[in-house]
């Protein structure tokens, strides 16, 4: 924890290196949904009027439908978050609370701190049927591949 602060502090007491740093990338969990009774895609009319990440930050500001793939932002200040995928249609709500670990780490001393993620799992739920896991680390190259699959009855 001290060498988090520490870290911290030369990185607020030096805002001109900051300008020098392009954005950081804003991990994110990808999962997918789909048929319980199956394994095969939902189909189009399954759609989530609202996704909301409790404590990440993220709402999505447009439908998102089931079938693709759904990038999800993690809490850097805490060891989870939990998600609610509701439906307008069915007025049903689905949740999930994704757990993993942090490990605040320096790649260059200009930038300042950047969050890894690891040991990706999931823990209760609501209204989801089934759990896989893909994939337990988080990093910039798997956009393409669900970390996680949920499985539901629509």
């Amino acid at each position: 924890m001290f060498r988090f602060v520490a870290l911290l502090c030369i990185v607020l007491a030096c805002p001109q290196c900051q300008e020098n740093c392009a954005l950081p990338f804003d991990k994110a969990v990808v999962v997918k949904f789909l048929d319980y009774n199956n394994k095969k895609e939902l189909p189009d009319s399954v759609v989530f009027s609202t996704v909301v990440g409790k404590g990440s930050g993220y709402i999505s500001d447009t439908t998102v439908r089931a079938k693709d793939l759904i990038r999800l932002r993690l809490n850097p200040s805490a060891d989870s978050v939990t998600y609610e995928f509701k439906r307008k249609k069915t007025l049903k709500t689905y949740t999930a609370t994704l757990y993993y670990k942090r490990t605040p780490e320096i790649r260059n001393p200009d930038c300042g701190v950047v969050m890894q993620y690891a040991n990706l799992r999931a823990g209760k739920s609501i209204l989801i049927d089934s759990v896989a896991i893909g994939n337990t680390t988080i990093d910039e190259n798997n956009t393409s591949k669900p970390h996680i699959v949920f499985y539901i009855k629509p």
